[in-house]
């Protein structure tokens, strides 16, 4: 059996035990919270996986719709509608209806997602740290919180593909070098399908990937010098090609009717408090008790506050840094995360629930009242500044145990 296989038969097997509540009641169970909040998140989703298919096979515009949210009608862009993985999933909707077919998409979601990062390791370690890096990014805190009411933030292969996709562009390996052109078109079709999966995943990566980019060039100018050229016509390739794929559906969401103007989602709540990546929340399996009521004081619920990692695994990536110092790949990882982990504190310090001085105080149920903006699809990368932190767990997947990368 390939060793990627049996990988991800593993995450597969995991993935059914953390989603077995959907799995003991296919069609009239899902995995989710039961609030109202994160409950009508679950109906938004169902909505979404059952009008996607309805509306292409009707020949009706699936980016506007009048089906909802009458008489006015709602351009749903402006919301999280899933579209690719809507109509990936038709067949599955059509059989077992939309319920099942998202508890299939949530299983799917931290499989797909830690497989993503298994195959970018595997350019660097052995197929037991690669295996382990997968397993910490697609079943860690933020991804599994995710599921609870955030599809398109739980789907997240694209930040290991992206990463992949620029190494070939940038550092480019000998014997597996494709033409700049050929890596632009596979990076032009995996921002097309990002962006029809959830376009707030799309801005954060492209954002982790600037920086990445930057600490590249700092470190290595030679090589940045070298490779630009090629880089940069492989880039507006993609560009090309991303934008051919998605000339109707941005046309539409920024100037079609029911576009959304103005502010949607309000700053200073969904934010990383500064003790959040120590402190279990309830979406951990064990967690010292008072641990876990201290970081129900965190602003924002407990799905938003995703950036925990825990003290030993804190100190495993730091120590992990450290001993791989010299790496090329560590020297771009390290400042990314640090950058991802800094943003996702927010426009001002949080300690403990409370703000820093000079700033705010929230409650903790405050993120509740802001749901009924919606409006997540490009507003949240820059007004939920906590959903950052979870290019901090893609970092810290790939700085896994025994992942060091081995020197080439």
């Amino acid at each position: 059996m390939p060793a990627w296989l049996a990988v991800a038969i593993g995450y597969l097997v995991l993935a059914g035990w953390i989603f077995r509540a959907g799995w003991l009641h296919p069609g009239a169970v899902t995995y989710g919270g039961n609030d109202g909040y994160l409950y009508t998140w679950f109906l938004l989703y169902t909505w979404f996986l059952r009008w996607t298919p309805y509306a292409v096979a009707h020949g009706l515009d699936p980016f506007v719709t009048h089906q909802t949210n009458a008489p006015d009608g709602a351009n749903v862009l402006w919301s999280t509608p899933v579209v690719l993985l809507a109509l990936i999933a038709t067949p599955i909707t059509m059989i077992g209806g939309p319920v099942f077919a998202l508890t299939v998409l949530l299983t799917l979601a931290p499989v797909v997602s830690a497989l993503a990062l298994y195959g970018l390791l595997r350019r660097f370690v052995r197929v037991g740290p690669a295996a382990l890096g997968g397993l910490f990014y697609g079943c860690g805190p933020y991804l599994i919180g995710s599921s609870y009411g955030h599809l398109h933030l739980a789907f997240m292969p694209f930040p290991p593909l992206l990463a992949l996709l620029l190494i070939d562009l940038l550092v480019p390996d000998p014997q597996r070098q494709r033409s700049p052109g050929r890596t632009g078109v596979l990076l032009g079709l995996a921002i097309a399908a990002q962006a029809l999966i959830g376009e707030e995943v799309l801005a954060s990566s492209a954002l982790a990937a600037t920086v990445g980019v930057v600490a590249l060039g700092a470190w290595h100018r030679g090589l940045v010098r070298a490779r630009i050229g090629p880089a940069v016509r492989g880039l507006a390739v993609a560009g090309v090609t991303a934008g051919a794929l998605l000339a109707w559906p941005l046309s539409v969401q920024f100037f079609g009717a029911g576009r959304v103007r103005g502010s949607i989602q309000p700053s200073g709540i969904a934010v990383s408090d500064l003790w959040t990546f120590v402190t279990p929340t309830p979406m951990q399996e064990f967690g010292p008790d008072a641990a876990v009521r201290h970081s129900l004081r965190f602003t924002g619920n407990a799905v938003e506050v995703g950036g925990y990692l825990g003290v030993p695994l804190v100190l495993l990536a730091i120590g992990a840094a450290v001993v791989a110092r010299r790496h090329p790949l560590v020297r771009v990882l390290v400042p990314v995360g640090i950058v991802m982990a800094v943003l996702s504190l927010g426009d001002h310090l949080h300690v403990g629930c409370a703000a820093a001085p000079g700033g705010r105080d929230h409650t903790g149920r405050a993120l509740s009242a802001s749901a009924a903006g919606g409006g997540d699809a490009v507003a949240g990368a820059g007004r939920l500044p906590v959903r950052h932190a979870r290019l901090l767990l893609h970092c810290r997947g790939r700085l896994g145990p025994r992942g060091v990368p081995r020197a080439e």
